[in-house]
């Protein structure tokens, strides 16, 4: 294991994190530095890395969650102008509601059209 990776999780039980706590941001953690995989680490990259998550189709609430880590993760290290922001739920569930109306008023129309090309 990465040594950091080992002084990280003796930062996190110095902060008294649970265990689970403490598994979890190592899991996250590990995932992220496979990613990095020895470049330096700026703030783009972590951007780079939060929406490569988003096309993988992570669920919002796990993505967060991995931030939340990393950015734990980054504060350790001294990088803290790395962090980036989490993912605002709302919004997001308000942009896929849109989607879906969109879609349901195209389809709406598509259905309108053929009736009405069906009557002529």
């Amino acid at each position: 294991m990465n040594e950091h990776l080992s002084a990280f999780m003796g930062y996190l039980t110095d902060k008294e994190k649970s265990k689970s706590t403490i598994e979890s941001y190592t899991r996250y953690v590990k995932k992220f530095l496979k990613y990095v995989d020895g470049n330096e680490i700026t703030k783009e990259l972590v951007m780079q890395y939060r929406e490569l998550l988003e096309r993988e189709g992570s669920a919002y609430s796990t993505i967060n969650l991995m931030l939340v880590s990393i950015n734990c993760y980054l504060e350790y290290v001294q990088k803290s102008n790395c962090r980036v922001k989490l993912l605002k739920i709302q919004n997001l569930k308000l942009k896929y509601w849109k989607l879906e109306m969109d879609w349901q008023l195209q389809r709406k129309e598509l259905k309108n059209s053929y009736s009405s090309s069906m009557i002529e």
